[in-house]
């Protein structure tokens, strides 16, 4: 087994084969030189020296933190970070900070200000001072910012909430994952804080360049872009180190740079420290800076860069033109050729030579002649010299200190103009520098072997300057080192493009084949470590350009496996992924996803081979069955349990699939002992599953005469046969039989059974047989409409029914959560969050509009998963509306029908021309067959039908409470004209008989508070014409019915509103009361007005022309007559002996019991109002 840590498989490098690339690229990772954490440090490593960036991330690994520089994918080696790790990338570097955020301010914010200033002023102030730890955002705000006074690099004249309005731009463009030195140093602070240092304790840590942890300065050395710090301010850190010799210069350059040390601490105190001033280790007064002025010639400055024995132009390795920025440095490239590394002063920070030209250094500063010479006259005359108004000579002179101490020799001072003569003037008069005063320019270049061009263009290397180490690889006399160079510098300046640049994607191609084609061709001469890193790079530059297959081959050949095998995942190769998994150590966790990921392609591919090799990747062969089975690949189960000859469980997964009847089959196949009786449970679910309320009825699909068939051999008990009976007459509709299971549900008190019988009952042809004149097939029929209602409003009104037992395959619905029977035998009770409404489901379709009306589009086979809520809303109303439609269609044919009619023409004259046409609907029945028994039928089918229609329940849309109050009035005026006919041969109120009329205790409660109801909703306003009849109608009746009940709410109905509707109707009286209360008072037994309000509202009923039919107004006129009748002899000596009435009224009269008064002259009154009736129906008066 190889690994990517172990030592056994890492070359030796060969000291003879020159540079090294591990000891360039700083962002080179040596194979196996240091542990994954700081923790893991052992004392065989040490002494031990790393560089500040390897340290924060040993230490990042213990604290699970992952920082990554570039915009290059995140490694995936062995120092992954744990699960929970989140990746920062990439480092907002100066560079990038210059070249992407820069752009995006203001540009009257940023006028006069320098990039590498203002990302100072954030890194070294803002983000990464002492005062920022105890921020909770990391950063001041922008008050603690502005208190700052002794603290900007920018100077104190500076406007400092530009600065900040910057800096808050800042934090909004820069990428949301990226961070900055500032982040990191805060997020280890936080670390190190809470959890201390990890490992064993370390007696000694040296630190070099300390600054970059941004809690320091070093000295006047602050051109590190991002410090603005002094050691001043690292007491509370670190202890206190001063140098006070530099080992660098010479005495000629280091009293310039001590004088201009001096000059900041005399003139802008406080911007950094005051330290011992320096003494040079080689103390050589003749080397001092000397001025080169008003060089205005190109020539002369090339007769000064050439070589003066061969006359060659052209500086040495060790020689360094420094200017002031990268524009500087490509006008003078573009001038004198490529003769000569040329640095920026950014780049030359930290970096030594033996000669440096600082080449118009006065003529490109921001500074002016003004602000040069304002220092001059301070120091010859001792003038004033105002800090703020020449605040810029403070980072001016900064920058001059760092561009002398890079030299260790000679120091020159090229200037094309004279911006620099106040500071010559200033360094000759102090004898710190001298001048050239004219005549021959010298030749100061210098001739060096190849040797020494190599060990330069490694240091080039190493500080990132890439085109600078090209060139001196030129110069060494090594092309392929040159082309490595190049490729990283062309790799520098892709990772500084947008994500969106069109041509990001193909520069990353080009580069990643420069890094494998030069790790190739370095074959055979260059060491093997080098080459490796060189596939490292080649790897990283694919996969940004999403070349997976040629990424895994280059981290192959760089032994990073996990890099590897994560790039053929990317590809979709797992097979060659998973051979490196088989080969090689590789990071548990991209292990695993590879694993998961791979197993899922393989079985996607579906073929046994793959589904094999899928099953290898899993512990054993119940883990690969039931990922199978979590993840929904049915077909692939079965696939695999066939290849395996596994009979008995490849029914299982058919029957959890779905398909009954070959897993029916199947357990036919099996001589599994159990088998049998499981084919049995199967065939009877798949009838179940295949059966559902509504959608099933007269639908005998392949797949249920399939199941039938198979059952009728099957091992199935008395009482399964008898189900699968009941199921087929479902499916066929078959009346008989369903009345009958209807029935037999209904006494085992099976409500789940008897609605799925009594809705595909009342589907069937059953309520045709309303339109029969047989009373008993309709008396029936309704019967089973009544217990269909019961049955369902039973079951809606059941807290979470859609969970009760057995429902859920009658609906079309399920559990998400629930597995099928053939693992599940009992219905799990459990009450899940959500329901899967399957395509056979009665309300399939309303789901699916409304998930197609949130956007979400499905095929109509698809099943739908709704909150457990919604479905449970969605069945109750479409049970209701089930329910109603019965209802419906119940109402609409007993109104036709003519058992509930007789047909009056018929009855009276024994003949009726309708019945020969065919027209006349009603029943026709001679006279000699009218009887109690026949009456007592019609009233039973009456109120039988309002014992159905009470079952109807409004509902938003087509069914609201208005269709209830239209039928509760049209079936309360016919159970009006059925007890008071126009004919007393029919039968008449008097002539009910409960004893006749089994459902009478049923029904008549109904009819009672139907009549209730509607008096309750009574009032003039509404069908004003009808008002009059409906009120009397129903009072009629409720009291004929129920007298005690019905006076206990007479007086409480709407029928005294709306007096303004009422008086233009003739509905109030002269005594301003409203005629109906006449009406119900003369109802009321012991009223002592009563004998006359009757009379009284039958005068204004005539005299006042008011609305009322004609067969009410008789019924209400015979009930005065009886009700006078009867007092009369209630009131004589002789009782009511010799009372002559028609039976109906002697019933009726004595049901209204007679008045407290006698009745005096009323029946007179009586007389003549009947009269005036009589002749309005006789038409010899106006009606």
């Amino acid at each position: 087994m190889q690994t990517e840590t172990g030592n056994s498989d890492t070359p030796m490098q060969d000291p003879s084969l020159g540079p090294s690339l591990l000891d360039m690229d700083e962002n080179a990772e040596e194979e196996g030189a240091l542990p994954s954490k700081f923790s893991e440090l052992t004392d065989s490593h040490f002494p031990l020296f790393l560089t500040y960036d390897q340290l924060c991330t040993l230490l990042e690994a213990d604290f699970n933190l992952q920082f990554e520089p570039s915009s290059l994918p995140a490694s995936k080696n062995h120092r992954a970070r744990g699960k929970q790790s989140v990746v920062r990338q990439p480092l907002v570097s100066f560079e990038y900070f210059d070249s992407k955020i820069w752009p995006r301010f203001d540009q009257n914010l940023k006028k006069g200000l320098h990039s590498a200033l203002v990302y100072s002023e954030f890194m070294g102030i803002i983000k990464g001072s002492e005062a920022s730890l105890s921020q909770s955002s990391c950063y001041l705000g922008r008050e603690e910012y502005e208190e700052q006074h002794n603290r900007s690099v920018l100077g104190e004249s500076i406007d400092k909430s530009n600065i900040y309005r910057m800096f808050q731009t800042y934090q909004k463009v820069r990428p949301p994952a990226s961070y900055d030195l500032a982040d990191r140093a805060h997020a280890l602070m936080a670390a190190l804080q809470a959890n201390g240092v990890p490992g064993k304790g370390i007696d000694f840590l040296y630190v070099d360049e300390a600054q970059d942890n941004l809690i320091i300065d070093a000295a006047a050395q602050t051109i590190s872009v991002g410090s603005a710090f002094k050691f001043s301010e690292l007491k509370a850190f670190l202890y206190r180190l001063e140098l006070s010799t530099n080992y660098r210069s010479h005495g000629g350059i280091v009293k310039a740079a001590a004088f201009i040390v001096k000059l900041l601490d005399s003139y802008f105190q406080r911007s950094i420290d005051s330290l011992t001033p320096e003494a040079a280790h080689v103390d050589v007064d003749i080397h001092k800076p000397t001025f080169f002025s008003d060089m205005s010639k190109p020539a002369d400055f090339s007769t000064f860069i050439t070589e003066p024995n061969s006359g060659i132009v052209g500086l040495g390795a060790r020689q360094v033109i420094i200017v002031r920025n990268e524009l500087a440095a490509s006008s003078l490239r573009a001038a004198i050729g490529r003769v000569a590394v040329i640095l920026t002063l950014y780049e030359s920070k930290g970096m030594e030579f033996n000669d440096v030209i600082l080449y118009d250094f006065f003529t490109d500063s921001p500074a002016s002649v003004r602000d040069w010479r304002a220092m001059l006259l301070a120091e010859t005359e001792e003038r004033v010299f105002d800090d703020k108004r020449h605040s810029i000579l403070r980072s001016e002179l900064k920058s001059l200190y760092v561009g002398l101490t890079r030299a260790r020799e000679r120091v020159w001072i090229w200037e094309e103009s004279g911006e620099g003569r106040a500071m010559q003037a200033l360094l000759e008069a102090s004898g710190f520098a001298t001048a050239h005063r004219g005549g021959l320019v010298p030749r100061i270049a210098v001739r060096n072997h190849k040797g020494e061009w190599a060990e330069q263009a490694q240091q080039y290397f190493a500080k990132n300057l890439f085109s600078e180490a090209a060139f001196c690889f030129h110069r060494a006399g090594l092309p392929w080192w040159m082309a490595v160079a190049q490729t990283y510098k062309d790799r520098q300046e892709a990772m500084r493009l947008n994500e969106d640049d069109p041509w990001r994607l193909s520069k990353y191609s080009e580069i990643a084949q420069a890094f494998d084609r030069s790790a190739q061709e370095g074959k055979w001469k260059e060491n093997q470590e080098t080459l490796r890193l060189l596939f490292v790079n080649a790897g990283e530059c694919y996969a940004v350009a999403s070349q997976y297959i040629p990424a895994a081959v280059a981290f192959l050949k760089a032994r990073k496996y996990t890099a590897a095998a994560y790039q053929y995942r990317m590809a979709g190769s797992f097979d060659e992924a998973i051979d490196i998994l088989k080969r090689y150590t590789v990071d548990p966790d991209v292990a695993e996803s590879i694993k998961y990921a791979a197993k899922f392609v393989f079985t996607r591919r579906g073929d046994v081979r793959s589904l094999h090799k899928a099953w290898k990747l899993c512990e054993s062969k119940d883990e690969f069955l039931d990922f199978l089975l979590d993840h929904g690949f049915e077909d692939q189960r079965i696939s695999f349990l066939d290849s395996i000859t596994e009979h008995e469980r490849v029914a299982q997964v058919l029957w959890e699939a779905g398909d009954h009847v070959n897993a029916v089959l199947r357990f036919k196949q099996s001589d599994d002992p159990s088998s049998p009786r499981q084919a049995s449970r199967c065939i009877l679910e798949g009838i179940r599953s295949n059966v559902p309320l509504a959608t099933s009825y007269g639908k005998e699909s392949t797949t249920l005469s399939e199941l039938f068939r198979l059952g009728r051999t099957a091992a199935l008990t008395p009482e399964e046969r008898a189900e699968v009976r009941f199921l087929r007459a479902v499916v066929n509709l078959d009346t008989a039989e369903l009345k009958k299971y209807g029935q037999h549900y209904l006494d085992k008190q099976d409500q789940t059974s008897a609605l799925l019988a009594l809705d595909a009952l009342t589907q069937s042809a059953m309520l045709d047989g309303l339109r029969s004149t047989n009373h008993s097939e309709i008396a029936e029929t309704l019967l089973f409409c009544q217990k269909f209602g019961v049955v369902i409003n039973t079951i809606v009104r059941t807290p979470d029914f859609v969970d009760l037992p057995g429902i859920q395959h009658i609906l079309g619905v399920s559990n998400t959560s629930s597995k099928s029977p053939a693992r599940q035998p009992s219905q799990s009770k459990d009450i899940t969050l959500q329901k899967l409404v399957r395509p056979c489901s009665f309300i399939h379709a309303l789901a699916s509009v409304l998930v197609n009306r949130e956007g979400q589009p499905r095929s109509p086979a698809d099943p739908i998963t709704l909150p457990t809520s919604t479905v449970d809303d969605m069945v109750r109303r479409a049970l209701l509306r089930r329910l109603n439609g019965v209802v419906e269609r119940a109402d609409e044919l007993a109104r036709k029908s003519g058992a509930f009619e007789l047909c009056q023409q018929f009855l009276v004259n024994q003949q009726c021309g309708g019945r020969d046409e065919g027209s006349c609907w009603k029943d026709h029945v001679l006279e000699k067959d009218l009887t109690i028994e026949q009456f007592n039928s019609r009233f039973r089918l009456h109120i039988l039908v309002i014992a159905v229609l009470n079952h109807f329940t409004a509902l938003f849309g087509a069914f609201d409470e208005r269709t209830r109050s239209t039928k509760q009035k049209t079936w309360i005026t016919k159970l009006f004209q059925l007890c008071y006919p126009t004919s007393n041969k029919a039968g008449c109120l008097s002539d009910i008989t409960p004893a006749l009329i089994p459902e009478y205790s049923m029904a008549m409660p109904i009819v009672q508070c139907w009549l209730h109801e509607v008096f309750r909703n009574l009032r003039p306003a509404d069908q004003v014409k009808y008002f009059l009849t409906n009120i009397l109608i129903t009072c009629l009746l409720a009291t004929a019915f129920d007298y005690k009940e019905a006076v206990t709410y007479l007086w409480r109905g709407q029928w005294s509103l709306d007096p303004q509707n009422a008086f233009q109707n003739g509905l109030i009286q002269e005594n301003n009361r409203p005629a109906v209360g006449s009406a119900i008072i003369w109802l009321a037994k012991r009223t002592t007005t009563r004998i006359n309000l009757g009379i009284y509202f039958l005068t204004h009923v005539l005299d006042h022309e008011v609305h009322l039919d004609v067969e009410v107004a008789v019924t209400f006129a015979e009930e005065v007559s009886a009700q006078l009748i009867l007092n009369h002899y209630a009131h004589s000596s002789t009782g009511y002996d010799y009372m002559v009435m028609p039976r109906s009224w002697i019933v009726r009269a004595f049901a209204r019991a007679e008045a407290p008064q006698v009745n005096g002259s009323t029946p007179w009154k009586l007389a003549t109002v009947l009269d005036t009736f009589l002749s309005t129906l006789l038409l010899k008066r106006r009606a």
